[in-house]
């Protein structure tokens, strides 16, 4: 009776792991839409807040090929990078020198951006901010709805430090309203352009690594 035959064991083969993917956790998913002049350079690097707390902030260094002007340009996103948190633009800028002027927006999930402009020359905060309203069929007609607009209310305090323009639109006429705010105090403006300036230092800094 002739033996049986035993197959052969396989060769153990070594088990392929999962393709590593890279950590998305600091990649910003969306990019702010920067175009100011020629890029001198772009990236992503991680500041410390002045509370303390570090956030990942992409960067991007332009340059206007005429006037030579440097602007610089920065976004911080949320703890996911999911989502925008604000974004800040320095016109005329040169390292080492106190900055003069900063452009701030601001960006909320659920409402519109607000636009901040700090003026260091005159030590003015400006602010613009658009509100959506509610769209739909309106109980008006469409004369009573334009009498319900009133564009260029203007208000002042007493000291005439802070000049407020509203556009109000009662009835939904152009499906929005806004707001201009506009306040003289150089020491807080100082104080913002200082702080702004000590991000601005610390990309710098982490660029060039």
């Amino acid at each position: 009776m002739a033996p049986t035959r035993v197959p052969p064991t396989p060769t153990p083969q070594p088990t392929v792991g999962p393709t590593a993917e890279p950590e998305s956790a600091t990649i910003p998913r969306v990019l702010p839409d920067a175009d100011f002049g020629e890029v001198l350079e772009e990236g992503l690097v991680q500041i410390k807040l002045p509370t303390g707390d570090p956030l990942d902030t992409w960067y991007s260094f332009q340059v206007d090929t005429e006037s030579q002007d440097i602007t610089v340009f920065f976004a911080l996103y949320d703890i996911a990078s999911n989502a925008l948190a604000s974004t800040v633009k320095i016109d005329d800028y040169s390292k080492g020198i106190p900055l003069d002027n900063a452009e701030v927006t601001l960006y909320y999930p659920d409402g519109s951006d607000r636009i901040l402009f700090f003026d260091g020359s005159d030590g003015i905060i400006s602010l613009i901010q658009q509100y959506r309203l509610p769209y739909g069929p309106s109980m008006f007609t469409s004369g009573l709805r334009r009498a319900l607009v009133y564009y260029g209310m203007k208000l002042q305090d007493e000291a005439g430090e802070v000049d407020v323009e509203l556009h109000l639109d009662l009835s939904g006429l152009s499906q929005s309203e806004g707001l201009e705010f506009k306040r003289a105090v150089p020491g807080t403006v100082e104080d913002v352009l200082r702080e702004i300036r000590g991000l601005v230092e610390q990309i710098e800094e982490g660029r060039g690594r």
